[in-house]
């Protein structure tokens, strides 16, 4: 009958649950954890936003090789009369990019190839420091065979 008795002493004295100690440090190990899920997140979405700039930016520069494509009369081409409607469809501002700068060289004369230059401002999420991207497309023009 003794034992019994000292079997429920000692069975009311052992610890139940958690401490506070051992919470907290739960608590700043989960947020170390969202932290880092928070800055994945965000360079997400920048790379996203960047990617989005490039495929504008390539797409822009093919346009551009397609009206300079369609000024050819008789083999040669209009390079002025190209890049001006080529300018005055991409307009810089927040529906195509930012800061855009479109120009058409002519790299070679036989076989005629252009370098079409694509130039925009990088700025984003607010980041004070605008970074100058440039995308460089070549096509060259060959003869009828």
């Amino acid at each position: 009958m003794m034992i019994a008795s000292y079997r429920r002493i000692d069975e009311s004295r052992r610890q139940t649950g958690f401490s506070l100690l051992e919470v907290l440090i739960t608590l700043i190990i989960l947020s170390i954890g969202l932290l880092g899920i928070a800055a994945m997140q965000l360079k997400g979405l920048q790379s996203a936003h960047s990617a989005f700039h490039r495929t504008l930016a390539s797409t822009i520069a093919v346009d551009g090789s397609e009206r300079l494509w369609a000024t050819l009369v008789d083999g040669q081409v209009d390079v002025v009369k190209a890049q001006e409607s080529w300018q005055a469809n991409w307009p810089a501002g927040p529906a195509t990019l930012p800061g855009l700068e479109l120009s058409i060289e002519s790299v070679t004369a036989n076989p005629p190839t252009y370098r079409f230059h694509v130039q925009w401002q990088e700025a984003r999420f607010g980041d004070e420091t605008e970074t100058i991207t440039t995308f460089r497309y070549g096509s060259t023009f060959l003869p009828n065979r």
